[in-house]
C-alpha cells in the first residue's frame, strides 16, 4: 500500500546561533505562525499555506555552500507586496535583481527579489492590491 504524502515541508538550514533571529525575522516579515516542530527541527513556521522547518546548519557546512537560486525558496504574493519588501529590508534583507530562470519564467510579472539575512532568496510577485505608499524601485525582470 502506498503512503500518501500528507504535507511537504521545506527545510531552512540556519546557523545554530541565529535560529531565534531567523524565527523572529520570518514571523515579522512574512507574518509567519509558529507551530509545534517535529523533534528533529528547531522550529516550524507556517507562511500562508506552506510549512518551513528551521533546522540547525550542520557544523561541517557553511551558509555559503549553496549560493544562488539553489537557495531560492518561494514566490509569494502579499496584499501589499511593497510593504512586505520594505518590512524585509528594514529587518535586514537585501533587495537584489531578478534575473535568470525566474525572470525568464515570468517575463511579464513585476517582482522583487530579497535575500534574507540567513542566505535565502524570496521572490515577491505582483500584487492585485491598489497602489503602494512605499517608494521602492519599480520591479522589472532583469533590472531594478
Amino acid at each position: 500500500m502506498d503512503n500518501p504524502i500528507m504535507m511537504f515541508k521545506r527545510g531552512l538550514l540556519v546557523e545554530p546561533s541565529k535560529i531565534n533571529d531567523a524565527v523572529a525575522f520570518y514571523k515579522h516579515v512574512f507574518t509567519a505562525d509558529e507551530v509545534p516542530p517535529p523533534t528533529f527541527a528547531a522550529a516550524e513556521l507556517k507562511i500562508f499555506d506552506f510549512h518551513y522547518l528551521i533546522m540547525p546548519l550542520p557544523s561541517h557546512m557553511s551558509i555559503n555552500d549553496h549560493e544562488g537560486d539553489i537557495r531560492m525558496i518561494a514566490i509569494i504574493q502579499f496584499r501589499n507586496n511593497a510593504a512586505a519588501v520594505q518590512r524585509a529590508i528594514r529587518a535586514g534583507a537585501i533587495l537584489e535583481q531578478v534575473e535568470g530562470n525566474i525572470a525568464a519564467m515570468y517575463p511579464d510579472i513585476p517582482m522583487w527579489k530579497i535575500r534574507d539575512p540567513f542566505g535565502y532568496s524570496w521572490y515577491i510577485g505582483k500584487s492585485t492590491a491598489g497602489p503602494s505608499t512605499f517608494n521602492l524601485p519599480t520591479p522589472t525582470n532583469g533590472s531594478l
